[in-house]
């Protein structure tokens, strides 16, 4: 069972979103709002870095453009990830891309009680997709 990351060949089941997918709706979404020059801000480990690095990513950038006098979302529009229990909280509340994670844990369980319990697993990859939550700061 792999989760998560939805991969092209997945090894047998899989449960999980497609990244690319999220980077190209913030990219649209970022360039309705009028943003014409993008940044990408990211620590380097891809999974567990961006999960442990996000709070202080996040506040540290909020934090910083407030403090050299830049208006967010005036000139600088910040667009987050993860949807985490502090985005709605921040000054300005944190735009940010939404994963149901609890889905992908209840769907890959589910999938795995199947084929212990020798049932057939309807469909081997389930894209839970993600969704856009929009607020102040992009």
């Amino acid at each position: 069972m792999e989760a998560w990351d939805l991969t092209d060949a997945p090894i047998d089941m899989l449960v999980g979103f497609s990244h690319r997918k999220v980077g190209e709706e913030a990219a649209r979404f970022m360039h309705g709002r009028g943003a014409r020059h993008a940044a990408v801000i990211t620590p380097t480990d891809r999974r567990a870095r961006t999960r442990s690095q996000a709070f202080a990513d996040t506040m540290h950038a909020l934090i910083e453009a407030r403090a050299r006098g830049i208006a967010v979302p005036g000139q600088l529009r910040i667009l987050g990830y993860g949807d985490l229990n502090f985005a709605a909280h921040t000054d300005p509340p944190l735009s940010t891309m939404r994963i149901d994670g609890t889905l992908i844990g209840t769907l890959a369980a589910s999938m795995l009680i199947d084929r212990i319990e020798d049932r057939k697993v309807a469909g081997k990859v389930k894209d839970v997709g993600f969704r856009l939550i929009e607020r102040v700061s992009a």
